[in-house]
């Protein structure tokens, strides 16, 4: 189970990863260290390929959900994003956006630990919820061609579930 500042290094670091592929830049040393630490190998990737991670977004993704609600999805995530406390920037749907909303969520619960563990809890619930409902459906739902990027894109999905589940048991009531 990580602790509050591993998850908030985890999704730093799952954000850096996608905002630096889809600026076709190499990620950052210590990202990739980290991922591949959590035993997630960050592949040489074509930036051809990862520049269009930039344009992804989950009302284009996400086919598990009704036409209308995935034409309103930006709509919904702005207003969650408001409703927390935060800006969301357009698309609020982008993946990108979306990757730094669940670092911003673990961030501030990190930091609200050391002195309000109740809004600390708060946020913790909101980004498992937001990873469920919203990050994890549009990742998964990615059609990626290119094997490396499929596979890491993987690696990361499977990070994220596992930090769910902690997630869930963490705020499960045993009897």
């Amino acid at each position: 189970m990580l602790d509050p500042f591993q998850r908030a290094n985890l999704y730093v670091s799952i954000f850096t990863l996608l905002q630096s592929l889809a600026e076709g830049s190499e990620p950052p040393l210590e990202v990739r260290e980290l991922l591949e630490a959590l035993g997630v190998e960050v592949p040489e990737l074509d930036r051809a390929v990862t520049r269009e991670l930039g344009k992804v977004a989950a009302r284009d993704i996400r086919v598990d959900l009704p036409e209308g609600l995935r034409r309103h999805l930006h709509i919904h995530l702005r207003s969650f994003a408001e409703r927390m406390g935060y800006e969301a920037p357009e698309p609020a749907d982008g993946l990108i956006n979306m990757a730094a909303l669940a670092a911003r969520l673990a961030m501030d619960a990190f930091t609200a630990g050391a002195g309000d563990a109740e809004r600390a809890e708060e946020l913790e619930r909101a980004l498992m919820r937001f990873l469920m409902t919203h990050l994890l459906p549009t990742l998964e739902g990615l059609n990626v061609t290119d094997e490396g990027l499929r596979r890491l894109i993987g690696g990361v999905v499977g990070l994220i579930k596992a930090d769910v589940e902690d997630l869930r048991a963490k705020f499960t009531v045993r009897s």
